[in-house]
């Protein structure tokens, strides 16, 4: 209980150190990110990939109630596989490019990359062995879907940092 309490007390003189110096969560009212709830129109979804990063995006932004940003990317994915022991290892790297502009025409795009990767197992099969197709199809989707949930959550993190001025 005593190491509980010093443990509370050191993060509570952290929060009070850091509001001291000007921190200002970018979730709070008047933040960096706040300026984006709701307010980001993001590109039609054309294929399966950009569908599941179009629907993070809407998850961490919502819906564009009353847009005043575009949000436009493009997406790049390789893939690279290794065998062993009768199954296949897959790594599955993703970038993408970002753009955010003001719709009204005025202020400054933000624009940016980022990078994130997953992997799978799949079995080595045989044409009449459905239940192991099943499994490596359902393999290979979930890792596609994770690898885009990660860009937008990076995407979001970057437009974030970028509205809130860290690192320039």
């Amino acid at each position: 209980m005593w190491s509980s309490e010093l443990s509370r007390r050191g993060i509570l003189a952290g929060l009070t150190g850091l509001a001291a110096c000007g921190f200002t969560p970018v979730y709070a009212p008047g933040g960096a990110a706040a300026g984006l709830i709701g307010a980001v129109e993001i590109d039609a979804a054309d294929n399966g990939n950009e569908f599941d990063l179009e629907t993070r995006l809407l998850e961490r932004l919502g819906p564009a109630d009353a847009p005043r940003w575009k949000l436009g990317y493009s997406l790049t994915l390789d893939r690279d596989a290794f065998s062993a022991s009768g199954a296949t290892r897959s790594q599955i790297s993703g970038r993408a490019a970002y753009r955010l502009t003001p719709l009204d025409g005025g202020g400054t795009a933000i624009s940016g990359e980022v990078r994130a990767f997953t992997a799978r197992t799949e079995m080595l099969t045989s044409p009449t062995d459905t239940a192991a197709q099943l499994s490596n199809d359902a393999a290979r989707s979930d890792a596609s879907r994770r690898l885009m949930f990660l860009l937008a959550d990076r995407m979001v993190e970057a437009i974030t940092a970028q509205l809130a001025g860290v690192g320039r």
